[in-house]
């Protein structure tokens, strides 16, 4: 995790936006946050918790009271970067909350955006960004303020943890969770899966019926059987069929022979008509050829008399355009005149007044310019008023502040020496807390002691509970057993009787069969027979003799034979069914085996015949069905109770040993509790236990004061500065505002002397009128003189124009009349000349004999059509002829022979089908054959794998391993952390651990001997919580699944000499070849100086701005 940036308003003394940009301050490794007390520095590390978990850790109920009291409404926003193997992720999560009143809040807006080229909103609800971040970082706030944002009075928490505690805080940091708890779960919830699956394959075993090979085998066999008969049968089909194929040709022949000659005969008798049609057709054509010229000449003629009414109709027009044009000619002569005429003496006065509106517009400008120089002398007295006045205030200011300066410098010093036991205070203090601690933990020890119990006694009821639960659902599964052996009987009963009738039956059809077989025979025969001719050979035996030909015998039909297979297929299917009621029945008492209940079933005793076998059968059938589901029901209760009895008992022993284990952590932390107090009351004779509270918060508070008097102090210097600059300033003002006076009473006169000149030369050259007027009505008076003369041009132009085109036109209309005329006589002697090479007389006949296109081609297809069907008629019959020679069938012939055909082919559908049944019933019979052999190899391998999660379950019971991974995890912390303690100080001490897991120190320059940590000094305790931060963020980093790129340090530079200063700085700034930066929160002026990078945070003003950062590099 890497930050980016974050911005903070309205949170403490933050009022105005203000932002970090973190990945300047990151590049250096080790970076300072600096700033005066209370100006907002560790505000920057509340931000980032109560951007990331939505509370800040020390306001009270988190987040009460941390809006700044001038503002209504608080903003935070965090980006940051989750990097790992796969790449980058930017994400931003921000936070509004508003103020309901002096101390509550609600939240307003709070969202958790991740960036891509559109950014994404991931969750926009409180409880779902919450539960996002925890997704995204996997810790909590406590072990972030633990490990990653340490503030101040958490710096050592991690360190004066005990040792469940911190066994806890661990698996969470390093996400052990997955090995305990939920590793338990998912091992169940496979062991209650592959449980469930092999109940699933037991049942479709049972399902499948007899899938057996011999079952198959025999099905088979019958299929082979059926399938020869039926090649039989199709052999003496295709014998028939040709016969038939034949004689149907010969019909079909006959018929059509017969249909054609009745056509011919209807056709000949239509032949009249269409020679008729075809004069007439002869007629319409000629009468089409030469009608054209006709038209031609009545176009001539037409287009001749339009040609004389257009030119007689233009000559009319041309004698009026002529007289326009010379009145056209005599107006344009007049304007041209006046014009010449005005022109000089209006481009002169033009001139005179253009110059004298160009002054006029100076005059105004210089007008303009005098008013707003009189402005500004306004200006500048009220602004020499106003710095007369700045001057004053500032001297004022100024004496002021430096009386109160050196009142300040008096109340510092009686302060300071107020503070004298400082240290002795806070460190008698300190230990105290640790001793309330202990006393702490002795409490939540005797609470989760008494929680403990309460859940042995909890456990132990339920335990009694699921064992008579248990025996009753055993009782259940007993009687329900014990119905399915009575079950079981009956039907090997049903089977014994079945497979009895199934014999007699297939006697009975063999018989039919036979009896059949020999009917077909005798009718085909017959059929054959009739075909017979003498002389001819015999299609069977070749003889060309027939002394005694077979005669048709009656028909027979199919007899008994449908019914009787009928009831076979009835009988092997129930057969079929009970032979799976039969397995179905033994699974099941394969499951009272499994479960205690011991097996009885035997072949079936002989008993009283059924009168209705099919009937008994589906009764069985539901009966078992109602059974079996009653008997997984019980097994399902049975089990569940037997796990819950086990769950029970598991509960009963791990409570036990959890009572054990908590009374012996608190013999242990009680006797801790007594040694430190022992220690304390040796150690600091002169406080009491009961009043160094009181001592310690009067101390806090005189250091409260003396902050604020030496920020009061601090303050005062920039103060007086910057009223000694405003007087100053003021002086400055005063000289510049003088000068300026001087120049602007200079431009005035100037401007009004150059005004008064202007006006003097406008007089002379426009008189005293405005001359914009009477330069507009100059101009007006020669545009209308330049548009008379050009309207008088244009209509001679277009008079002119209009005439010329009338004169030509009427020349073209002229030739066009004789040439008309020359047309029209050509067009009638062409006419005269074609009509004299028809039978037509004149133009009304031949327009009588015409016919329109259509009418014409309708007639040549009605003759084409006509004569086109005789021949094809006379072709056809001349084929057929041929074809029959001197055969020929009668219709009784053919209507007996596809009786015949008819009752074959019914017989090979039939049997076909027969065939098609038999084949799906052995298809079937593989696929669950198939089927059942997968279920035997998948239920083996089942097997095996319910025993190893059954072996695993029994190892990972309760929370061992979790707790050997959170142990083995801390001993790695902790060598890391006493590496860096021994070069922190000087292989002096080094950290351990004890055998409850807590920490000790190994004093090395006194001879090894160990310690509590509770026994180390400021300086001491804040070397050792650096030294395990690194280390656990070390291991963060490593570990998780997003590296830790950073954390922050908020107290205890102060407590280190400057030798051990310097050394923990370096160890701070060799952490950047980890990738790891640091941000280190402190007064100590030796780390602003050894720090590249520094965020200045400059302290809120009274009743003013707010904090606010900026960046220093070096």
């Amino acid at each position: 995790m890497k930050p980016i940036s974050l911005t903070i308003a309205g949170l403490h003394s933050f009022r105005e936006k203000q932002t970090i940009d973190f990945t300047v301050l990151c590049d250096g490794g080790v970076f300072g946050i600096f700033g005066p007390t209370g100006s907002g520095k560790s505000t920057i590390l509340d931000a980032i918790t109560l951007a990331l978990f939505g509370s800040v850790e020390r306001a009270a109920n988190r987040t009460q009271a941390i809006i700044n009291h001038a503002e209504q409404e608080l903003f935070v926003s965090f980006t940051f970067e989750l990097e790992n193997a796969a790449g980058a992720k930017r994400y931003t999560v921000e936070r509004s909350l508003k103020k309901v009143d002096e101390w509550r809040t609600r939240s307003a807006v709070c969202r958790l955006i991740e960036h891509q080229p559109e950014p994404v909103v991931l969750a926009d609800k409180l409880s779902d960004v919450d539960k996002a971040i925890g997704q995204l970082l996997g810790l909590t706030m406590e072990d972030f303020t633990r490990a990653v944002v340490l503030p101040q009075g958490k710096f050592a928490e991690f360190l004066s943890l005990k040792g469940a505690e911190r066994r806890q805080m661990l698996q969470r940091l390093f996400h052990l969770e997955r090995y305990g708890d939920q590793l338990n779960k998912k091992l169940k919830d496979r062991l209650i899966a592959a449980e469930q699956e092999e109940e699933k394959i037991e049942a479709e075993k049972a399902g499948l019926g007899d899938a057996s090979k011999a079952a198959l085998e025999q099905a088979e066999t019958e299929e082979r059987e059926l399938a020869a008969l039926l090649a039989k049968r199709k052999k003496e089909l295709e014998e028939v069929e040709a016969n038939v194929e034949r004689t149907k040709q010969l019909w079909v022949w006959q018929q059509e022979k017969e249909t054609i000659e009745r056509e011919l005969a209807e056709l000949r008798r239509h032949e009249p008509d269409i020679r008729a049609l075809e004069v007439k057709k002869e007629r319409a054509e000629q009468a089409e050829r030469i009608w054209p010229y006709w038209e031609q000449y009545e176009q001539a003629r037409r287009s001749q008399i339009a040609a004389l009414k257009r030119y007689e109709e233009l000559a009319r027009k041309l004698e009026t355009a002529k007289a326009s044009h010379e009145e056209a000619v005599r107006r344009y002569e007049q304007a041209r005149l006046e014009k010449a005429r005005r022109e000089p003496e209006l481009l002169a006065q033009t001139e005179r007044l253009r110059q004298a509106e160009q002054l006029e517009r100076q005059m105004e400008t210089i007008k303009r310019e005098l008013a707003a120089l009189d402005e500004e002398h306004n200006r500048l007295a009220v602004r020499e008023k106003a710095a007369q006045r700045q001057f004053e205030e500032a001297s004022a200011w100024y004496e002021r502040g430096m009386k109160r300066q050196q009142e300040l410098k008096e109340e510092l010093q009686r302060y300071t020496e107020a503070l004298a036991r400082k240290g002795e205070v806070e460190r008698a203090h300190g230990e105290k807390r640790q001793i309330e601690q202990a006393a702490s933990a002795v409490a939540r020890v005797d609470a989760q002691l008494r929680q403990k119990e309460e859940v042995w006694r909890q456990a132990e009821e339920e335990r009694i509970k699921r064992e008579r639960q248990a025996a009753v659902a055993g009782a259940r599964l007993h009687q329900l057993f014990r119905l399915v052996e009575k079950t079981y009987h009956s039907v090997c009963e049903r089977q014994q009787d079945i497979e009895k009738r199934l014999y007699a039956l297939q006697q009975d059809i063999e018989a039919e069969r036979e009896r059949i077989e020999e009917a077909r025979t005798a009718e085909l025969a017959a059929v054959l027979a009739e075909r017979l001719r003498p002389g001819e050979p015999c299609p069977v035996c070749g003889s060309r003799e027939h002394p005694h030909p077979s005669t048709k015998p009656y028909s027979t039909g199919q007899g008994r034979l449908p019914d009787l297979e009928q009831e076979r297929r009835q009988c092997e299917q129930d057969l079929q069914t009970l032979f799976s009621l039969k397995a179905q029945l033994e699974q099941l008492a394969g499951l009272a085996a499994g479960h205690g209940v011991p097996p009885v079933f035997t072949e079936g005793r002989p008993t009283e015949e059924v009168s209705d076998v099919f009937v008994e059968v589906r009764a069985l059938q539901q009966d078992i069905i109602e059974q079996k589901e009653s008997v997984y029901r019980a097994l399902a209760q049975w089990n569940e109770a037997e796990a819950a009895r086990r769950e029970a008992e598991n509960a009963c022993r791990w409570a036990a040993a959890d009572m054990e284990a908590l009374q012996a952590e608190r013999r242990r932390l009680e006797e801790e509790r007594q040694r430190l107090e022992q220690h304390w009351r040796q150690t600091y004779p002169s406080f009491s236990l009961e009043t160094i509270d009181i001592v310690y918060e009067q101390l806090r508070e005189q250091e409260k004061k003396w902050r604020d008097v030496q920020k009061r102090l601090e303050d005062s210097v920039p103060f007086l500065e910057e009223k000694q600059r405003a007087k100053e300033k003021a002086a400055e003002e005063q000289r510049r505002i003088e000068t300026e006076r001087v120049r602007l009473d200079s431009l005035i006169s100037t401007k009004q002397q150059l005004w008064e000149e202007y006006e003097r030369q406008r007089r002379e050259k426009a008189g005293p009128n405005p001359a914009a007027q009477q330069l507009r009505e100059a101009e007006s008076e020669w545009r209308r003189l330049q548009n008379d003369e050009q309207q008088a041009y244009d209509e001679w132009q277009r008079v002119q124009k209009v005439y010329q085109t009338l004169e030509s036109e009427t020349k073209v209309a002229k030739q066009a009349v004789e040439e008309g005329a020359r047309r029209e006589e050509e067009a009638l002697a062409r006419w005269r000349l074609v009509l004299a090479d028809t039978t037509f007389a004149d133009a009304e006949e031949a327009e009588r004999a015409k016919a329109t296109k259509e009418q014409c081609s309708e007639w040549d297809e009605a003759i084409r059509r006509y004569w086109r069907q005789v021949e094809q008629a006379e072709h056809r019959r001349a084929q057929l002829s041929a074809a029959l020679g001197e055969e020929a069938v009668s219709a009784e012939q053919w209507e007996m022979l596809q009786r015949v055909y008819a009752e074959l082919k019914a017989e090979m559908e039939t049997m076909t089908q027969q065939l098609g049944a038999v084949q799906g019933k052995v298809a079937e019979l593989r696929k669950k054959h198939a089927r059942f052999v997968e279920l035997e190899a998948k239920q083996t391998q089942l097997s095996r794998q319910i025993e190893r999660y059954k072996q695993l379950q029994t190892l990972l019971r309760g929370n061992s391993f979790v707790e050997f991974m959170a142990e083995e995890q801390l001993e790695q912390v902790t060598a890391i952390a006493a590496e860096r303690l021994q070069r922190l100080t000087r292989h002096r001490y080094s950290l351990e651990l004890d055998s409850q897991g807590g920490f000790l120190i190994r004093d090395d320059a006194n001879g090894g001997v160990r310690r509590p940590v509770a026994t180390l000094s400021g300086g001491e305790t804040f070397l050792t919580s650096l030294s395990l931060a690194l280390a656990l963020s070390a291991q963060i980093q490593l570990r998780g699944e997003y590296p830790l790129r950073f954390f922050f340090l908020d107290e205890g530079f102060g407590t280190l000499d400057a030798e051990l200063l310097d050394m923990v700085i370096s160890a701070l700034e060799k952490l950047h070849t980890q990738q790891l930066a640091v941000g280190v929160i402190s007064h100590v002026q030796e780390i602003r100086t050894r720090l590249p990078r520094r965020l200045i945070v400059e302290p809120a003003e009274p009743s003013g701005r707010g904090t606010r950062v900026r960046l220093e590099t070096m």
